[in-house]
């Protein structure tokens, strides 16, 4: 299952005056989606936790789990960026990119909503690797001084 976006169009929805999740998820469902169960049992890539995180919400979905299918759909999202270490400016690109625009998820394409369960969670999360790459985006969105401090460590 592949998390794609259509370029930067996957933006926030006010509703209200307020900003919602786009996965419309809190942190408590993302740390009770079932994720661990989801994580390849070999030190893999973010390629193959997207891959196992995506394959996770789809069958949370068949069986009717419709919260921890989005949650698990945003641990796919998240997974689903490459590190840049050369480029302190944009350090995420997508892992897929197609020709006709589609892609994987850009910190960008986070919104209010999905970053404030992010930062919540990530003060639970206990895998390193998922706990920083909610941290990384938290951080690029928001910079808040106590994520950097959970970033670190974390690495």
């Amino acid at each position: 299952m592949a998390i794609l976006h259509e370029g930067n169009h996957a933006r926030d929805r006010n509703v209200g005056g307020t900003m919602e999740s786009k996965y419309q998820v809190g942190f408590r469902d993302l740390l009770d989606c079932g994720w661990k169960a989801a994580l390849p049992t070999a030190d893999e890539p973010f390629m193959s936790l997207w891959q196992a995180f995506g394959r996770a919400s789809e069958q949370a979905g068949k069986e009717g789990k419709e919260v921890s299918a989005r949650a698990l759909k945003l641990f796919a999202a998240v997974t689903s960026m490459m590190v840049k270490p050369r480029s302190t400016n944009t350090p995420f690109a997508p892992i897929f990119e197609a020709g006709d625009g589609r892609r994987s998820s850009l910190p960008e394409d986070f919104v209010e909503g999905d970053i404030a369960a992010l930062a919540k969670a990530c003060k639970e999360i206990d895998d390193p690797w998922i706990r920083a790459r909610f941290a990384d985006i938290v951080w690029l969105s928001k910079k808040p001084r106590e994520i950097a401090l959970i970033n670190a460590e974390s690495l």
